[in-house]
């Protein structure tokens, strides 16, 4: 009989910033691709964060008509459900779909440049972490049901099977 295990993951992004188009044609590309990425998730935090704004309006008009505190996931609902977020428009935004607006805790590390030639690259960066901020994840544990905990242990089993096998047959004085 195996437990139910919990089940999480860890994402790390890079985000370097906006790329300046000065190089040979292959820096260009791979340019032009980050700022595109980039461009895509600023579009999908933009509507994360309207969803979460047309939550608190929700939550604010409640409050005072009602007379209840907080709301709930129907009331976001009922008022956000005409925004699209554009997930599968970039890759990166696909990868960061569940740390974005689903089931995740998620930091944001904004770094930004004293210099007065930065201060531009320093107030979008600040811009885009404000909005950041604003978008709500709702976190709840997740559970690996028994069938694919023991699906798992078995795969490890069979990897350490193997390798015990590569080791005898790579040695066979042992």
């Amino acid at each position: 009989d195996c437990p139910i295990s919990k089940l999480g993951t860890l994402t790390i992004v890079d985000l370097a910033g906006n790329e300046r188009l000065d190089g040979n044609i292959d820096y260009i590309s791979e340019s032009n691709s980050i700022n595109k990425s980039l461009f895509f998730l600023g579009e999908v935090i933009s509507k994360l964060a309207r969803v979460a704004e047309l939550g608190r309006t929700t939550a604010q008009a409640g409050n005072s008509a009602r007379g209840r505190s907080g709301f709930g996931a129907a009331d976001i609902e009922e008022r956000s459900e005409h925004v699209h977020v554009p997930y599968r428009d970039s890759k990166l935004t696909r990868v960061l779909q569940s740390n974005l607006g689903g089931n995740s805790m998620t930091a944001l590390l904004v770094t930004v440049h004293p210099a007065e030639a930065f201060v531009e690259q320093s107030l979008m960066s600040l811009r885009f972490a404000a909005k950041a901020s604003t978008i709500q994840c709702v976190v709840c544990e997740n559970y690996v049901s028994k069938e694919q905990s023991l699906i798992a242990r078995q795969r490890d089993l069979i990897k350490e099977l193997r390798s015990q096998i590569r080791e005898l047959e790579e040695n066979p004085s042992i």
